[in-house]
């Protein structure tokens, strides 16, 4: 696997909340509201690159952390 891959999850709610926070506060970052979704939910299929996915995530991920994906499952898309 390469981190350039790309991957796709399947979000849990815990998920979705730190999706829609990080896109909060890309679009405040970068002053433009809406450029990145901020409506993710529990059940949505994310795509993405691999290191995309950890940076997004990485600080969410922990021992006493609700998963953020379902299943705790990353897949690499074709």
């Amino acid at each position: 696997m390469n981190l350039n891959d790309k991957v796709s999850v399947t979000l849990t709610a815990a998920g979705a909340a730190t999706l829609n926070a990080r896109s909060r506060e890309s679009n405040a970052m970068i002053g433009k509201p809406g450029a990145f979704k901020t409506t993710h939910a529990e059940g949505d299929e994310h795509h993405t690159q691999m290191w995309v996915l950890m940076e997004t995530f990485g600080s969410s991920i922990s021992m006493v952390s609700p998963t953020p994906f379902k299943g705790n499952e990353v897949r690499l898309d074709p």
